[in-house]
């Protein structure tokens, strides 16, 4: 306010006011805050120049006129009984109230504080009022109270558990998605310990967890653990944890968590299957060398009994051999199945007719102590599948069962025709979507706890006395199963029983059907060229004396390489090459594409324990008459020879 605008004020004053100290005045109007005087009747007295700014107001133009006549806010905002007060004697402080200047639109917020002004006589003739802008105060709370109702909006609608610990550990806040996690209410939880819903077994490393979050201000801490939920069962949470004791606005430990039961037992069926298939893979391999030495262990017993050359005293012993490698046999195929690498006959098939056409025999292995029943769905798809496979599914799953009710109980057998959507195929990965028939076997025996049932499927793993039981039962269906493009699980807890579920896709009636072999005949000697290509030293000889047995002129190569020269020298004087597939250097396939190139209708049977490679042969066109799977017999390897001979190879 200019100095003009200060003396023309002072002589609009009444002489109430005619003596106020001039300096007095001034320091009124330096002053940031406003000051504002009214006489008895509510008039303005006195405007300074703070006021003036804030509200675009000059002084000249408000003395002598009522306030809330000027100011209509006065009057909304609950100002006239303050100024009354102040009139009778109180001094009274305003809350914040809001403001629009008449004058310039200027908007804002203040406070203000009104006391009574007195003369030298001590008689109240008006109202003083000190008025401080309130307006970036408030602004600033408001933002401050937006991003609060924001950060709250967004902690309430997130799906992690938000919750907030004090230093004892009792819960004093908790996000709503604590309820739909745990099942817990909210008002369950607050004033609580956590820490009585956690396992027993996982309490001391979350404790562990919480010393040291108390120790690190500021600094997060993560832990995994079980907790319980309101229905009885376990979650398994993923919490991080930050010390936030010491800022004032939370005072506490902040923990987010959130539920991770899948995605844990997602990963435990992904380390079962991988551990699963490492051990089928080696498995797989075990048994292929052993097929090899199988196969002469066999074949070699077989010529000595055929001979008919051996002493009596030894004939009973011979025979014992041949049936332990037969046996040993059966074992290398359980093997095999478990791992995948089984040869199958697959058909299409109805699962209703294969579980009704082997019903009795599966009452005969249960006994009469166990009642055995079947659900058979109707209208059940076509699977593709070895019967004879699905059989021995159906008996060791049954056998298994029997054990585990020593003393009697039920076997339920249900088939059915499901459809797997998205959700259902996410829920049970590796599925994928599509239609299925379900086979399901459940018992009322005496179960399995988690641990025996993760490893249920696992080779040689038994939980029966040493002598009852291989382990090899429940590998072979899980081979089995898998092998025939279908999924197994098994479900079971201690005292109740156990279910084993499995799923085999549905197929098209179109899908191939391998015929199996028929009958043996009888054969004729021969006198043809064979060329023996095996890097098993022992299987190459056994093979070598059986054909020269029967008139045949074999020569030996102990690889691809060897094979290659052996058959160029012999040139078109070699008949039949038998070759294993798989050796080193050069295998069975690449020798066969190499003499091929010359002699396109050279006849060649391929010899290998692996099922992978047989069905390379079946897709290829060549047939499973030309393919002669280890360990094979004496009379298998000689009539094979002599179908190869008597009707050659089609050319390619």
């Amino acid at each position: 306010m200019s100095s003009e605008s200060s003396d023309a004020a002072e002589a609009n004053l009444s002489p109430l006011f005619l003596d106020t100290d001039r300096l007095a005045r001034r320091v009124l109007e330096s002053t940031s805050e406003g000051i504002v005087v009214y006489d008895r009747e509510l008039r303005y007295r006195f405007w300074n120049h703070a006021m003036a700014e804030r509200t675009g107001a000059p002084a000249e133009a408000l003395y002598g006129r009522v306030c809330h006549e000027v100011f209509p806010h006065i009057r909304e905002q609950g100002l006239l009984p303050l100024l009354e007060r102040a009139l009778a004697g109180e001094q009274v402080q305003s809350p914040d109230y809001h403001f629009i200047s008449p004058f310039n639109g200027a908007e804002g917020w203040a406070s203000t504080r009104f006391e009574p002004y007195r003369d030298d006589a001590g008689t109240i003739i008006g109202v003083i009022a000190h008025s401080r802008d309130a307006t970036a105060r408030r602004r600033a709370a408001e933002a401050m109270e937006r991003s609060e109702s924001q950060f709250r909006t967004i902690i309430e609608s997130a799906s992690e558990i938000v919750s907030i610990l004090d230093a004892t550990g009792i819960m004093r806040y908790a996000s709503p998605a604590l309820t739909p996690a745990t099942g817990w209410e909210q008002e369950q939880m607050l004033g609580h310990n956590p820490i009585e819903r956690i396992h027993p077994e996982d309490r001391a490393s979350v404790l562990q967890i919480f010393r040291e979050t108390l120790k690190a201000p500021g600094e997060s801490h993560r832990v995994q653990y079980r907790s319980q939920h309101a229905d009885g069962s376990w979650r398994t949470l993923l919490s991080a944890a930050r010390n936030l004791l010491d800022d004032p606005s939370v005072n506490g430990i902040v923990i987010t968590s959130r539920d991770v039961t899948e995605w844990v037992d997602l990963q435990a069926r992904l380390q079962q299957s991988q551990r699963i298939e490492a051990v089928g893979r080696l498995a797989g391999g075990v048994a292929h060398d052993f097929n090899n030495l199988l196969t002469v262990i066999r074949g070699n017993a077989q010529a000595l009994l055929a001979a008919g050359r051996l002493p009596d005293s030894l004939h009973e012993e011979m025979d014992e051999i041949a049936q332990a490698a037969d046996r040993a046999a059966t074992l290398t195929r359980q093997l095999l199945a478990f791992s995948r690498q089984q040869v199958l006959q697959p058909r299409v098939l109805d699962l209703n007719s294969v579980v009704r056409g082997l019903w009795t025999l599966l009452q005969r292995l249960v006994g009469e102590g166990v009642t055995l029943d079947l659900r058979a769905g109707e209208s059940l798809g076509a699977v593709t599948a070895d019967p004879v496979q699905v059989e021995q599914v159906l008996i060791n799953l049954a056998v298994n069962a029997r054990d585990a009710m020593p003393d009697g109980g039920r076997l339920h057998i249900e088939t059915e025709s499901v459809t797997a959507d998205a959700e259902f195929a996410r829920q049970h990965e590796p599925m994928s979507a599509g239609q299925y028939v379900r086979l399901q076997v459940s018992d009322t025996g005496t179960g399995m706890d988690a641990t025996t049932m993760a490893r249920a499927f696992e080779p040689f793993f038994t939980t029966k006395e040493v002598g009852h039981g291989t382990g090899m039962g429940l590998a072979t269906v899980y081979g089995i199963v898998k092998q025939s493009g279908g999924y197994i699980w098994v479900d079971s807890a201690l005292g109740v029983g156990t279910t084993f579920t499995i799923y085999f896709p549905v197929t098209a009636p179109a899908e191939r059907v391998i015929t199996p072999q028929g009958p043996a005949r009888e054969l004729r000697r021969g006198s043809e060229t064979i060329l023996i290509v095996e890097d098993e030293e022992l299987v190459r000889s056994m093979a070598r004396r059986t054909l020269e047995r029967e008139g045949y002129r074999v020569h030996e190569a102990a690889n691809g390489v060897e094979g290659l020269a052996v058959a160029t020298q012999l040139g078109e004087q070699l008949d039949l090459i038998v070759t294993d597939i798989v050796m080193p250097e050069m295998g069975g396939r690449e020798l066969a594409a190499t003499l091929r190139r010359e002699r396109p209708s050279l006849s060649i049977l391929f010899m290998s324990g692996y099922t992978h490679e047989r069905d390379s042969e079946l897709e290829s066109g060549e047939g499973v008459s030309r393919f002669l799977h280890k360990p094979f017999t004496l009379h298998e390897l000689k009539e094979r020879v002599r179908l190869m001979l008597d009707e050659p190879a089609t050319q390619e």
